[in-house]
């Protein structure tokens, strides 16, 4: 739990848009070090810039950065998408490989990156007031729902396998939580709500999914065959 040399203390010019995460290609340490003002940073473990970085994204960066790692520096993804939906894939050399628009179904339209808890793979989000869609990673609509209410969504999601997808949407003003499959069928008939985004156990061998929420000071455990 010692510092590494040059990071005590490695100040940068604005506020973090998220955790620094470490990556390893082919032996070869590197921190990415992502900014709000859109600014990324790429560092080895002595602190030192690499280059084609910073690397200026031209957008405030307000969601997660997914990694997808290659064979080499080149075939190594990094892939982000802002607000308004511009998504941006970059590799380790700070080149960019997709600057993409996303369609944009009004002028309200509001965009997310929800990886899996193992961040092997993720999906987008649209929210347009009532309306939420469920994106592919290039950007295609696998399912849209609506709601009596315009607040925001939170999605969580997870992928068990080819053909097992879970979807879990929360309503961040209620904690009323939905939860989908692959298909977009929703599948839980109960109400359930949580303070907290949930955690989710998934037992192959019993076909059982276990949510865990989070209300006031309680936490509860629901599961349901999946």
């Amino acid at each position: 739990m010692k510092p590494l040399e040059g990071w005590s203390p490695l100040a940068f010019n604005s506020a973090l848009s998220s955790e620094v995460f470490h990556v390893r290609v082919r032996g070869k340490d590197r921190i990415l070090v992502g900014m709000k003002n859109g600014n990324i940073d790429l560092r080895n473990r002595r602190g030192e810039e690499q280059l084609g970085f910073p690397l200026d994204l031209q957008f405030d960066i307000d969601n997660p950065i997914h990694f997808t790692v290659g064979s080499t520096f080149s075939t190594s993804r990094f892939t982000t998408v802002s607000k308004e939906g511009k998504l941006i894939s970059f590799d380790l050399h700070g080149k960019i490989y997709a600057n993409t628009q996303l369609y944009q179904a009004s002028g309200n339209s509001v965009f997310t990156l929800a990886e899996d808890p193992v961040q092997k793979d993720y999906i987008i989000a649209r929210q347009d007031l009532n309306r939420l869609s469920i994106l592919t990673k290039e950007g295609q609509e696998i399912f849209a729902k609506d709601y009596q209410t315009t607040t925001t969504k939170n999605i969580q999601y997870y992928s068990f396998g080819i053909d097992k997808q879970l979807y879990i949407i929360r309503d961040l003003a209620t904690g009323k939580l939905y939860l989908y499959n692959k298909d977009g069928f929703l599948i839980n008939s109960d109400d359930i709500y949580s303070d907290y985004d949930v955690s989710v156990i998934y037992k192959k061998t019993k076909s059982l999914c276990y949510i865990y929420t989070g209300k006031s000071q309680s936490v509860e455990v629901k599961y349901f065959p999946f």
